[in-house]
């Protein structure tokens, strides 16, 4: 965590604060297996979250375009449900 936190901290702020704002879900993932029917889901959530800060990251004004970027994290959830749910079996 210190390595991904170290990473975080050296992007601009606007990373930092999605970086933040996802970090809960990271930590309730491991417990989503056990007591949440569709774990598959929180990973996606969370895994998906870098296009958000990857997008931050590149953009001149580091602001996030949500009507660029929503397609791609909700397309990202979906591939990760399908293919974790396929891993699962």
């Amino acid at each position: 965590m210190a390595t991904s936190f170290g990473v975080l901290f050296s992007l601009p702020a606007e990373c930092v604060k999605l970086g933040l704002i996802v970090t809960p879900l990271v930590f309730i993932y491991p417990t989503t297996k056990r007591y949440f029917k569709y774990p598959q889901l929180v990973l996606g959530t969370t895994f998906n979250f870098g296009v958000m800060i990857g997008y931050a990251a590149s953009a001149t004004p580091a602001i996030v375009n949500w009507q660029v970027c929503l397609p791609f994290y909700i397309g990202g959830i979906m591939w990760t449900v399908v293919y974790d749910t396929i891993y699962a079996f």
